[in-house]
């Protein structure tokens, strides 16, 4: 299911001010012609023109809906290379897709990166409706078993993006090259010092992309100069709970927000220029 709410627009009290305590008004709510499954949407997202809505589901698979009338055009299935809409899959062996990013540098229907807990990665085209690239990340350190991805960005010029996941390493991969990262930010089991739980979010600065943060199920959100051949991080943040893709820069890129799972203290900001 996938809704939208419009945040401009408020429940009024009688005297007609608005109330702070007032819900967001719902513009639409939609289920796919599939919704029999009951599939949950682990993660949404808007392209970069906003004129379609992509959600995640826990079925490992894609749908793509028109924010202008709620219709469902498109629906891949991850990890079936090269399949097209229709393609019949078995639900119950995939895994939930965990993130989604549109290409930046593509409009109207574009291009969307998709990441699955199976760690299968693909580039799906919504135009021709079919998959242009399939990535497979496996554990080195656990008898290469498929990697559990959980975080995905891209670079802001489109040129390459990155992901994070179970095995604790922040990969970069290009995008003309995506079966092989050329660069990795490993963590404690690679001996160097990195993050020593699951990655659940990695986000490229908006002014200085060759700096990346991650945070993990650890308590920290390390940031990385993807310029050094052995890359450490270059800062550590301590102290918060990030459980999801709760990790964000500001338009400067001298902010770093974090949202949290605690009950307190959900939203927190730290100015990266002073050691957070």
């Amino acid at each position: 299911m996938a809704s939208i709410f419009n945040i401009a627009q408020h429940k009024t009290s009688k005297s007609g001010r608005k109330d702070p305590n007032a819900e967001e008004t719902l513009l639409a709510m939609w289920e796919g012609k599939d919704s029999s499954t009951k599939t949950e949407s682990v993660c949404v997202r808007w392209s970069n023109d906003g004129h379609w809505l992509a959600a995640g589901g826990g079925d490992g698979v894609v749908r793509v809906f028109d924010a202008s009338n709620g219709k469902h055009n498109y629906q891949n299935n991850l990890g079936v290379a090269n399949a097209p809409v229709g393609t019949k899959i078995n639900l119950n062996e995939k895994l939930p897709v965990m993130a989604m990013r549109f290409k930046p540098t593509t409009n109207g229907p574009g291009h969307l990166r998709v990441a699955c807990a199976d760690g299968v990665i693909e580039l799906y085209d919504l135009k021709t409706k079919h998959s242009r690239a399939t990535t497979n990340e496996v554990d080195k350190e656990n008898n290469n078993k498929p990697n559990q991805t959980l975080a995905l960005d891209y670079h802001p010029d489109g040129t390459s993006w990155m992901t994070g996941g179970q095995d604790k390493i922040v990969r970069i991969y290009d995008e003309t090259d995506p079966k092989v990262p050329k660069r990795e930010m490993r963590g404690t089991r690679a001996g160097n010092s990195g993050h020593s739980n699951r990655i659940c979010a990695v986000r490229f600065n908006p002014d200085k992309p060759t700096v990346v943060a991650s945070a993990g199920l650890d308590g920290t959100v390390l940031l990385w100069d993807t310029r050094d051949r052995n890359p450490e991080p270059i800062l550590s943040i301590s102290g918060v709970a990030v459980a999801g893709d709760a990790i964000d820069f500001d338009k400067t890129g001298k902010f770093v927000l974090t949202g949290s799972w605690r009950p307190t203290n959900q939203l927190q900001v730290y100015d990266i220029r002073h050691g957070g």
